[in-house]
């Protein structure tokens, strides 16, 4: 496991978290008692930066708008089925080092990228890439990631979502996108099970899908940005953005993550 050097055992005083980039990225640096842990900067909330955050013990509060994590494990103390990147962390002498190897977070488990990859056990040839798109005045995607999971009725009564529902699959990855005012993509959840009917209609037309939450993207990606990219001239919400799901290709998909800050790394497969 290689590591590289992130601080200084005197940068950092007990009880107290600070930021710091390592390779690009932003890392969240935690002494808990002299012990070091190191977690992803970015808060799941909205993005605030968690290395600016107060340490009450193992927790450390975000300073925009106080959602906590526990330092150790990455966790949402709020919904611990929920939870940031962890990373493994030598302290050498006086120097810190933090792995390159990503213990990323899923599932309430902590699982090695090579973990993380053997689990994805749907190929990429199998899985399809999907828009979902809600009202964030109605429904906002923060409401699944406080969640974790949930049953997710955005199709509603529509006909065309609905076949569009229905070819949803399990395994599936969907770009969670907040139509007017915000019209950007916005996170990444993951489809947990096969579309069903919708137990609360009695008319048992509706379909609804379970969602899991998978990753808050780096940064939103406007409708604009999207419309401003010859690469994407074919995709379909383009061409309507009043779909409320809307397929895309692993092509787009892939275009879409990089503009959003995320880029194939080596030994870690895309969300």
């Amino acid at each position: 496991m290689a590591f590289v050097r992130t601080a200084k055992t005197n940068e950092i005083t007990p009880g107290t978290i600070r930021e710091f980039q390592v390779e690009g990225k932003a890392v969240a640096l935690a002494n808990v008692g002299g012990k070091y842990y190191a977690i992803n900067n970015t808060c799941l909330h909205r993005g605030g930066p968690l290395g600016q955050g107060v340490m009450n013990g193992v927790v450390v509060t975000c300073p925009w708008h106080g959602w906590q994590y526990d330092v150790t494990t990455g966790k949402v103390k709020q919904n611990p089925a929920v939870g940031v990147d962890c990373y493994t962390v030598e302290v050498r002498g006086e120097d810190i080092f933090k792995s390159h190897i990503l213990f990323r977070f899923l599932d309430a488990t902590v699982y090695s990228s090579a973990d993380s990859k053997a689990s994805m056990a749907i190929t990429t040839v199998e899985r399809h890439y999907w828009i979902f798109s809600a009202d964030p005045h109605h429904y906002h995607w923060d409401t699944l990631f406080v969640k974790g999971k949930e049953m997710w009725h955005g199709a509603g009564a529509k006909p065309d979502a609905i076949r569009a529902l229905k070819q949803v699959r399990k395994g599936d990855r969907v770009l969670c996108y907040h139509s007017a005012p915000e019209r950007s993509l916005y996170s990444i959840a993951e489809v947990t099970r096969d579309p069903y009917p919708d137990p609360h209609d009695h008319t048992g037309k509706n379909l609804v899908a379970d969602l899991r939450a998978f990753e808050k993207l780096p940064r939103q990606v406007t409708l604009a940005e999207m419309r401003a990219n010859t690469a994407l001239r074919k995709m379909k919400l383009l061409k309507n953005v009043r779909l409320l799901i809307s397929s895309i290709s692993d092509a787009e998909y892939q275009e879409l993550l990089r503009m959003a800050g995320i880029v194939p790394t080596p030994g870690i497969p895309l969300p």
